[in-house]
């Protein structure tokens, strides 16, 4: 529950702000079940609503999916081209097929991914390199809504200029414009 107050400072949003004492005062267990007195059920419905909110303007705000797409494609890129990094993130991108252990997983944190993505910045793949110049600079995709859908023509005439602005092979360009999941 505390990641809610936790993000909801960093981010300046007040609606994750919970009373988790008073929440944590009303759970009781009954009978081997856990159960809420009734006198705690307002401050449940508050945690959940607050829980809710903070999902729909932080957690899933268009910013933060633009920059985690950016960070997927950046993996994603690595492990294509077999980037070299110090640290961690090396063994993660270099070796795909091994299964790690939770405890080799917990050992990789924000730090790793960061100074991979810094070096990565002067890589000499220019797709790694503009993802990563992209997330450093904050110069993140962006997402356009349409009322109606966007005939095909006009997306590859978009995607044409967009990576000959850029200096980009059509493959190149692919990398940043595709949707893997």
């Amino acid at each position: 529950m505390d990641y809610l107050s936790r993000d909801s400072f960093f981010t300046g949003v007040s609606e994750g702000v919970i009373g988790y004492d008073r929440i944590l005062k009303m759970i009781v267990v009954h009978n081997g079940e856990l159960m809420v007195e009734e006198k705690g059920i307002y401050s449940i419905e508050k945690f959940l609503v607050s829980r809710r909110l903070m999902y729909w303007q932080v957690y899933l705000h268009k910013t933060v999916l633009c920059a985690e797409q950016m960070l997927k494609r950046i993996i994603q890129r690595a492990k294509a081209i077999k980037a070299v990094t110090y640290g961690k993130l090396n063994d993660f991108i270099n070796q795909p097929k091994k299964e790690f252990t939770l405890k080799e997983f917990c050992s990789l944190d924000d730090c790793d991914v960061l100074y991979a993505i810094k070096e990565w910045c002067a890589h000499p793949d220019k797709v790694l390199s503009i993802l990563c110049n992209g997330i450093i600079n904050r110069q993140l995709l962006k997402i356009v809504y349409f009322s109606e859908p966007v005939p095909v023509s006009v997306v590859i005439e978009k995607k044409e200029s967009a990576y000959k602005e850029r200096g980009l092979t059509e493959e190149e360009a692919e990398w940043q414009s595709r949707q893997r999941q």
